[in-house]
Order: C-alpha cells, then structure tokens, then sequence
C-alpha cells in the first residue's frame, strides 16, 4: 500500500499538478469561466464594496442559521 496519504496538507486536500495539455485546457476554462461569472468585491489600490460585503455577510449568516 502507498504512503501517498501520509504528506496530505493539513486540509485534507491533496495538492495535485499537471503538464498534460488536455487537463491544464480543461481547468484552465473552467477557472476562467468562474472569474468572468464573478462580482469584484475589491480592486486593487481601492476601497471594498462594502454593500456586497454585506450582502455576503448576510447570506453566510443566513445559510448558518438554516444549518441550525
């Protein structure tokens, strides 16, 4: 049996790389589908935007409270 589960980061997630051309393409849209879809709570050098920060507050406590 492999010792691979022992060098686990302490997430419990493990941390994988790729060259391979069709995988890195695959990831490589997916993240950037991700990025286009997703709101800019801060750029850099300016102020967050305080009413999404709210909003994100919010949904967390609500999610946390229907977990109850």
């Amino acid at each position: 049996m492999s010792d691979w589960y022992k060098t686990l980061p302490a997430e419990g997630e493990p941390l994988i790389a790729t060259r391979h051309p069709d995988i890195v393409h695959y990831f490589q849209d997916y993240y950037d589908a991700i990025w286009q879809g997703a709101a800019i709570i801060k750029d850099a050098g300016k102020q967050a935007d305080n009413q999404m920060l709210a909003r994100i507050r919010q949904h967390l406590l609500a999610n946390e409270q229907s977990a109850d």
